[in-house]
């Protein structure tokens, strides 16, 4: 997953030279994955590859070529020097490419690699009413399972209850809703957002996969349930309304929180309750029916961008005067102490995200940019108040992240609050282990070393296998950890999944202040 993150924003960058003068070639054919019909027309960027660590994959820049299929799918690139690169198709209208299991090919002699792209498909089908009538008006959502933030696409019904989602890339983890516009408010029982095919709790959906080929006949049956209304209204740091802004209700998070370092972590999954609501000009806004319990409104509205949350219990009435409190992102120097062994390059050579704070309970987006759009002289927090789990981020080669102090308490790895004016000191240590092994039968898995949990979070570090199976992780701060390999896909790092396999295939290793492990793991049964 990183190494593929790693190889896309290469090839972004990596600039197109000179081809080489090298004796071997790469050709290949790319089709259809659902008719397998040549595709004419593709562009492919073909790059030799380098791994300066294990895990890490880059192009090199001055080994960089383009093909582009002809009329039967074909290609051919001549003069390639022998060694591991990487082949990438470029995005093709209606099309989405099929990513190899394996990054790179070894290219010696006359090498052949075929690859597939999915075509986009379309979703059809009809929404009835509780007695089985055609519901018109009805608004159909397409969100994916993972973590449900925002919809995909959305549908309105028509006269006949009918609904269409067309273009779409492959995905098999999507979610179908329906949600009626208007609601009987004098009814004991209100008709609810309803999942495909017929189910009140979104915990129940059943996952529709689109796989490159149009869906009919995926009919949702509205359902009712005791419901009552919720509204309120939106109010800035000032106490003005704010007009325009989108308000969503979720189901809090539960559960353990992980990050893994030098990964883009990723906030819990949350469950949205119903389609969100825009506040009208006077910043009130209403969810005509919500299910009884506890449930997290959150609000994003405002120039520039403001955000906030507010809980609220329904139980057996309607729900009035909610207010949602919205403030702007405030930003946070973060100090940091190199101990008696400061790092020779100084910021901004330094990375930028030298900690990380992973969203709980303020709006999953990105903070707006400084105003001043000048390189940062000394690393920040940036971001709205709130519950963050506080993780590893990246720390330069010979260091790790030992501590985070929060107004002189502790907080790696935990669940804190964050406001503005609070203090954030940042710890590192250069006695870092390092943590190196092989996996049988392992080429091209992850590995991945967990610490203990705390009460709230956990941390993780990760490294990508090469062919042989060999991995290697340094800084790893001195403690307990649990190994473990997985082939991909890999489950995410808070699913039932992926804690089932760590807790029956870990190894646990005990890592020495300074020193070297040796690990000799079996890929996990997945």
């Amino acid at each position: 997953m990183a190494a593929v993150k790693s190889i896309l924003a290469m090839a972004t960058l990596a600039p197109l030279l000179s081809a080489q003068n090298g004796s071997s070639s790469l050709s290949g054919r790319v089709a259809n994955s659902v008719t397998k019909a040549g595709i004419a027309g593709v562009s492919l960027t073909v790059c030799r590859s380098g791994t300066p660590a294990p895990g890490m994959i880059i192009c090199m820049a001055d080994q960089v070529q383009t093909a582009v299929t002809d009329e039967t799918g074909a290609f051919r690139l001549a003069g390639l020097s022998d060694g591991q690169y990487v082949v990438m198709p470029m995005p093709k209208e209606g099309f989405s490419p099929v990513l190899p299991a394996k990054p790179q090919v070894s290219v010696t002699g006359d090498t052949r690699l075929d690859l597939e792209m999915t075509p986009f498909a379309g979703i059809r089908g009809k929404v009835s009413d509780p007695e089985g009538k055609p519901a018109a008006g009805v608004v159909v959502a397409l969100d994916s399972r993972c973590n449900g933030c925002t919809a995909i696409d959305v549908s309105i019904t028509n006269e006949d209850g009918e609904y269409e989602f067309t273009g779409l890339p492959p995905n098999d983890s999507l979610i179908l809703s329906a949600s009626p516009k208007t609601q009987d408010p004098k009814a004991e029982e209100k008709i609810v957002t309803t999942y495909y095919p017929s189910a009140v709790d979104r915990d129940l959906a059943q996952g529709v996969r689109s796989e490159g080929i149009d869906l009919f006949g995926y009919d949702i049956k509205l359902r009712t349930a005791p419901a009552h209304s919720i509204r309120g209204v939106v109010v800035d740091d000032a106490g003005k309304p704010v007009p325009k802004a989108i308000v969503s209700i979720v189901k809090p998070a539960s559960g353990m929180v992980a990050a893994f370092r030098g990964d883009f972590p990723s906030p819990p999954p949350e469950v949205p309750v119903a389609e969100p609501s825009e506040t009208r000009d006077d910043g009130t806004f209403t969810f005509p029916s919500v299910l009884r319990g506890n449930w997290t409104l959150r609000a994003v509205g405002g120039l520039p961008a403001h955000a906030g949350s507010a809980e609220v219990s329904v139980s057996d009435s309607e729900v009035e005067n909610v207010q949602v409190h919205v403030a702007p992102a405030f930003d946070i120097e973060l100090q940091t102490d190199w101990g008696d062994s400061p790092p020779s390059q100084r910021p901004p050579k330094i990375p930028a995200n030298l900690g990380s704070f992973v969203p709980l309970d303020s709006p999953r987006l990105l903070p707006p940019p400084p105003g001043d759009l000048q390189p940062r002289q000394v690393p920040r927090f940036n971001g709205f108040a709130g519950n963050y789990l506080v993780a590893l981020g990246n720390a330069p080669a010979g260091y790790y992240l030992a501590a985070v102090l929060l107004d002189n308490r502790d907080v790696l790895g935990q669940v804190a609050e964050i406001s503005a004016g609070d203090s954030l000191k940042l710890i590192f240590k250069t006695d870092g282990s390092t943590v190196r092994g092989t996996v049988e039968n392992g080429a091209d898995t992850m590995m991945w070393l967990m610490a203990d949990p705390t009460a709230s979070g956990r941390l993780g570090y990760g490294a990508q296998c090469d062919g042989g199976g060999a991995f290697v992780i340094r800084d790893v701060p001195p403690g307990e950890y649990t190994a473990v390999a997985m082939r991909r896909p890999l489950p995410g790092p808070t699913s039932p999944e992926f804690l089932s396999l760590l807790a029956a295939n870990g190894k646990r290793v005990r890592v020495e202040a300074g020193s070297s492990a040796q690990l000799d793991l079996r890929v996990a049964r997945q």
